[in-house]
């Protein structure tokens, strides 16, 4: 679903993360970044910013 829709989240988490760290990505999924207090519409919304680091 889109990180934002209706109704909107209390509190968007924006996690910075590159590509290859799906293992990393995974287990925030599954620890402080799922679904908190077991809600079927939780007011907290992760969303990972996926990008390369500028090449010095």
């Amino acid at each position: 679903p889109p990180p934002c829709s209706p109704p909107g989240p209390f509190l968007l988490l924006l996690v910075p993360s590159a590509p290859q760290h799906r293992e990393q990505r995974s287990a925030v999924r599954d620890t402080w970044g799922g679904t908190w207090g077991g809600t079927a519409t939780p007011r907290t919304r992760t969303v990972f910013v996926l990008g390369a680091p500028a090449s010095p």
